[in-house]
């Protein structure tokens, strides 16, 4: 049997490996799925960028100073809704890991009532048992902001079902005030309350019978707003990968606070909210 000399011995072997590493592109192995592929090319994308939107519950700690303040000088805790729109753009540092900066505009509103017993009424019967005159103060806030973070996010390529991923993210937040207004009514009430002095609890409850009213402030500017705010943002993630190079990406997080709204010690804004990025690989 005729030996084959080396170097035709090496020739041969390095054409065997090629081939072998061709068919092996060709024709993928049994094991690969299409969301892994897919997947994959989320993995490999290492910038992505595209518009960012959230519908927000805003709660306003007590203690905002009132713009007119003919009892009281600050507000109870209030509630209301808000949204905001802006851009995003994310870097991909790793399977696992990526970081996302969120640039939005965002407009933030709260509803507020102050109430405050200013006196007896027996409605011009000395046999009537007495009740209440009250004073209620209603009151509306406008606030927006220029609004940015820098989230870190966690999301393991293990969460991928059916090309959905789980993850947490956290990250610093700061807003840069463009407005805040408010408006004030002021309200008389009676409450027959049969001699009880009134707690709020029983206005809130039982309500009383308008008497006057009048408008103490309407959008009037806020001129102890902060000029900035800044916080901690915390909250979950998903991924979804939507086909062509799009993702969409939803998530609830909690905007806390490290400051008060305004100058004044107290009174802060903690936002809620659910929004979603649509990306884009670039």
């Amino acid at each position: 049997m005729k030996r084959v000399s080396t170097p035709y011995a090496i020739a041969l072997s390095l054409l065997l490996f090629c081939s072998g590493e061709s068919s092996a592109q060709i024709f993928p192995s049994p094991g690969s799925t299409p969301a892994e592929k897919r997947q994959s090319s989320f993995d490999q994308t290492r910038l992505l960028g595209g518009l960012s939107l959230a519908g927000s519950v805003n709660t306003f700690s007590r203690g905002i100073p009132m713009v007119y303040t003919p009892i009281c000088n600050n507000l109870e805790g209030g509630d209301g809704f808000g949204y905001a729109l802006g851009l995003h753009a994310t870097w991909l540092l790793s399977p696992d890991w990526s970081v996302t900066m969120h640039g939005r505009y965002a407009r933030h509103g709260g509803d507020f009532q102050r109430f405050q017993v200013i006196g007896r009424s027996w409605r011009g019967s000395d046999d009537q048992d007495p009740g209440f005159v009250t004073i209620r103060i209603d009151s509306e806030i406008d606030y927006a902001a220029v609004e940015g973070d820098i989230m870190f996010t966690w999301m393991p390529a293990s969460s991928n079902v059916d090309d959905l991923r789980f993850g947490l993210t956290a990250g610093p937040w700061i807003g840069l005030p463009v407005s805040a207004t408010m408006s004030q009514d002021h309200v008389m009430e009676v409450y027959d309350a049969e001699g009880e002095f009134l707690t709020e609890r029983d206005v809130r409850t039982f309500g009383g019978e308008e008497l006057h009213r009048s408008t103490l402030a309407d959008d009037m500017e806020m001129d102890r707003v902060r000029p900035m705010q800044y916080g901690l943002k915390l909250g979950a993630v998903a991924n979804y990968h939507l086909g062509n190079g799009l993702y969409l990406g939803p998530a609830l997080t909690v905007d806390l606070p490290l400051l008060s709204l305004t100058d004044f010690r107290w009174g802060s804004l903690t936002t809620w909210s659910l929004g979603a990025d649509l990306s884009i690989g670039l």
